[in-house]
């Protein structure tokens, strides 16, 4: 068989592969919520899900990660309380994080910094 039958096979298994790894990071995404003018996601429990939200961040303008250090050594949390505030001072978003990272994004101007 010729070179190029071998370079196109090679080019298309590795278009495969990535493309499953795309939709393995896109279905272990959790879903996204909507609160007012803010969209976030909550999660992280399992490698998946944790690898997926971690890859999805950079898309993200606000990536939040929750762990308790004690002593020498850290833990990951849950349900932790999660208030996001407006520009005036009121909360736009209140939830309970599902796991140890929460990813968040809100209309322009309508956050306090």
């Amino acid at each position: 068989m010729s070179n190029r039958y071998h370079q196109a096979t090679l080019a298309a298994s590795f278009g495969a592969l990535l493309m499953g790894s795309a939709l393995v990071h896109a279905t272990s995404l959790p879903p996204v919520h909507r609160a007012g003018q803010v969209e976030y996601l909550s999660g992280g429990i399992g490698k998946d899900e944790s690898t997926a939200i971690q890859a999805a961040s950079k898309n993200w303008p606000l990536t939040l990660e929750f762990a308790e250090k004690d002593g020498r050594h850290a833990d990951y949390l849950a349900d932790v309380k999660v208030i996001v505030r407006n520009a005036a001072g009121h909360p736009a978003l209140q939830a309970q994080a599902a796991g140890p990272l929460h990813a968040g994004q809100a209309g322009a101007g309508t956050l306090q910094r």
